[in-house]
């Protein structure tokens, strides 16, 4: 995702991104985020977000 910053919160260390087509999106950014209190509002920005998915089955007696 492409994006400008339009807000930073320090306490949260949440960033708010809004993409070319207007979706404004709100990111935490975790530790691994070293330069965080470099990022400044109209900053533009690069995020790539991953999501993982963690399935357990159990078997079942019935």
């Amino acid at each position: 995702m492409d994006a400008v910053v339009t807000k930073v919160d320090s306490k949260t260390r949440t960033v708010t991104l809004k993409d070319k087509d207007g979706t404004v999106t709100n990111f935490v950014a975790g530790p691994e985020i070293k330069n965080f209190p470099q990022i400044k509002v109209g900053d533009r920005l690069t995020v790539t977000h991953e999501l993982a998915v963690v399935i357990e089955l159990l078997k079942v007696n019935n």
